[in-house]
């Protein structure tokens, strides 16, 4: 046991940390575990069970738990996984979402173009002033 005050301190966060972490953690081996079942009866939607794992991999990797290019090589494996059996297309899943989506036209295409202003004349700042130059220190004279 912790004897001091910062050495306690510092257990309770840890403990706070590892029961944080261990959530996450647990999330994403279920996710994992939901995609791998699917895999062995090869049958289930992929793309869903393969943008839930992607999720929960880039969650671990946002909160420190994971490192970001652990979880890239971790979300690379799965997609091999899947791309592997027969009759999936899930690592196009993150396409179709996107182009699920309406996409909006661009904001300048909208607006017609607006007449160029001329530009101000920019007001010419005057120098600063300069502070006083320091006086030399006094010369201690040596008296005998």
């Amino acid at each position: 046991m912790p004897t001091t005050k910062s050495a306690k301190k510092a257990m309770k966060q840890s403990q706070k940390k590892r029961s944080r972490n261990r959530h996450f953690s647990e999330l994403y081996k279920e996710s994992v575990k939901k995609l791998e079942r699917a895999i062995a009866a090869k049958s289930g939607n992929f793309a869903e069970l393969l943008a839930e794992v992607y999720s929960a991999t880039d969650t671990l990797a946002k909160k420190n738990i994971i490192h970001t290019n652990n979880a890239s090589r971790k979300k690379s494996a799965f997609a091999k996984l899947v791309k592997a059996v027969p009759g999936a297309d899930a690592p196009a899943a993150k396409t179709e979402k996107k182009a699920a989506a309406p996409k909006k036209a661009p904001a300048a295409a909208k607006k017609a173009p607006a007449a160029k202003k001329e530009a101000a004349p920019k007001a010419v700042k005057a120098p600063a002033a300069k502070p006083a130059a320091k006086k030399a220190p006094a010369k201690k004279t040596a008296s005998k």
